[in-house]
């Protein structure tokens, strides 16, 4: 996967929870960052419900991983390059 696919799955969940769940750009930051508190955390579940359920979407868990799985192939990469060029 590339920057550019991570980028876009970023934007289009992102988009997803603004328009259909109202979180805002605070909020969507913080879920991105991982930097949300338990409180704020809970607040946003409870207005993520799918509509026709009693289930919070699975979009919030699907952005932060993302997210987290973009860090981790930067970190890879430059680690791998550290490795390889001894910088």
């Amino acid at each position: 996967m590339t920057d550019e696919t991570f980028d876009k799955r970023i934007y289009t969940i992102s988009g997803t929870l603004s328009d259909k769940y109202g979180l805002g750009a605070n909020e969507i930051k913080g879920i991105l960052e991982g930097t949300l508190s338990e409180e704020e955390l809970n607040a946003i579940n409870a207005r993520a419900i799918m509509p026709g359920t009693t289930q919070t979407t699975n979009l919030i868990k699907q952005l932060r991983s993302i997210n987290i799985a973009k860090d981790n192939k930067k970190k890879t990469i430059e680690e791998l390059h550290r490795l390889i060029w001894k910088v």
